[in-house]
């Protein structure tokens, strides 16, 4: 009966779409939102509600971007001095909080220490109140962290690459979607290296709100994987895989609710590269934002109120007598358009 009922919505859905006027949008689009959408909805209200209730998480991912702001600050043309009244002085605070409760991971004090001396080093000839009681309250911090040098630098000072546009390219001509697997154990700490080469992927406000729950062994991979649907005929060899999924604590609007998923395809990018160059094949694999499928993840992958999940990623040895689909892409004429 549910079936007929779902099919049966499904096509007034698609009867009402086909005669494309306002109306009709308007309905389908209400009728999307209260039954397709409203679990999305619940999860970033929970983000909102952590970011509104002093929640470590969605305090560590504001002071994250509030650190991020400054440095964007710094680098302006011309640089406007002083700045920063809405978020420098509650940064401070935050930072107070979170060293007082053992919570702010060492890499994250030390950029934050780094960005507040520079910050403060540009302003030390500004009287502001605000700017004054805001030097004065990170001072009282008597952060041990030595400057690693976390700030704002001359791109003349980045690092030289020696990977051309032709091993770039070959590399993610490479790179296909692999779904049959050796049994061949895969090394964790590979995985964690591909990991540090995605934690470079670009993120909103350097945010970084997205983890990689990281399986291994078929007895793991398959129950997970399971719950996806399109993955029956090959989840049971799966050696390892990876749920990427993003946290809404820390985006206080709902304008922003979408980062997670830009941030988490960035990063999958980054480490579908770093395991192609490590030996390991990967395939992507679609999460349908569904209840049921929710519901079903649950059960072997804890998840946060506000977290949402944004992709699945199996990966191992590939098995070289498997078939890997083509996946031959569109041409460059459809990818770009000009003015």
């Amino acid at each position: 009966m549910r079936s007929i009922l779902r099919n049966s919505y499904r096509s007034t859905e698609r009867f009402f779409i086909k005669r494309a006027n306002i109306g009709a949008f308007r309905f389908v689009a209400t009728q999307m939102a209260a039954r397709d959408l409203r679990r999305e909805a619940a999860a970033v209200v929970w983000g909102q509600y952590f970011s509104l209730h002093g929640d470590d998480r969605a305090e560590l991912t504001a002071i994250r971007r509030d650190v991020h702001r400054i440095e964007k600050g710094l680098v302006m043309r011309p640089r406007r001095v002083p700045f920063g009244k809405d978020y420098v002085p509650a940064l401070v605070e935050s930072i107070a909080r979170q060293i007082d409760r053992d919570a702010l991971p060492p890499e994250d004090l030390a950029w934050a220490n780094d960005v507040l001396s520079c910050y403060f080093d540009v302003t030390s000839e500004v009287s502001d109140d605000w700017v004054a009681a805001a030097r004065t309250g990170f001072k009282a911090l008597r952060i041990n962290a030595l400057g690693q040098g976390l700030v704002p630098a001359p791109r003349s000072q980045a690092p030289e690459s020696d990977v051309s546009i032709d091993a770039l390219e070959y590399l993610a001509i490479r790179r296909r979607s692999v779904r049959w697997f050796k049994p061949d154990p895969v090394d964790r700490e590979a995985v964690d290296r591909a990991l540090r080469v995605a934690g470079q992927s670009p993120s909103a406000c350097n945010r970084q709100n997205i983890r990689f729950h990281l399986l291994f062994g078929p007895e793991h991979t398959e129950p997970v994987l399971q719950t996806v649907g399109g993955t029956r005929g090959f989840a049971s060899q799966v050696p390892a895989a990876a749920v990427v999924i993003g946290r809404l604590a820390g985006y206080r609007h709902t304008f922003d609710r979408h980062a997670i998923y830009v941030d988490g395809g960035l990063a999958s990018m980054s480490f579908l590269f770093a395991l192609e160059t490590l030996g390991l094949s990967s395939c992507c694999i679609n999460w349908p934002d569904v209840a049921s499928r929710y519901d079903a993840i649950r059960k072997h992958v804890a998840l946060a109120p506000d977290e949402q999940v944004v992709m699945l990623i199996a990966f191992g040895h590939a098995d070289p007598d498997g078939l890997v689909p083509s996946s031959h892409k569109r041409g460059i004429a459809y990818l770009r358009t000009r003015a």
